[in-house]
């Protein structure tokens, strides 16, 4: 076994399930909210954080849903333009 540190001092795992019906995350808008988010972490590395796509979290009736860690928390009804608060939530 091999141990590493990880690069990353927070992570962000934003759902993009897409249910086909328009009521999940990805019908949303997660996508556009990952690739800003993305391209914010690569632009800001001392920020150290990393966003991650990831598969349903069972929070989509109302909004986008993303956990973060390690503060072990799930924000759910984000709209798509709310980057920014999230960037916020993540410094």
């Amino acid at each position: 076994m091999m141990e590493n540190n990880l690069a990353s001092a927070k992570e962000i795992y934003i759902c993009q399930f897409d249910r086909g019906n328009g009521e999940d995350c990805f019908s949303k808008g997660s996508k556009n909210l990952v690739d800003e988010l993305k391209a914010w972490a690569k632009a800001n590395p001392e920020k150290k954080v990393k966003v991650i796509r990831t598969g349903c979290l069972g929070k989509c009736e109302s909004g986008i849903a993303a956990a973060c860690y390690p503060s072990r928390t799930i924000l759910t009804e984000i709209k798509s333009d709310e980057a920014e608060k999230i960037k916020s939530y993540l410094e």
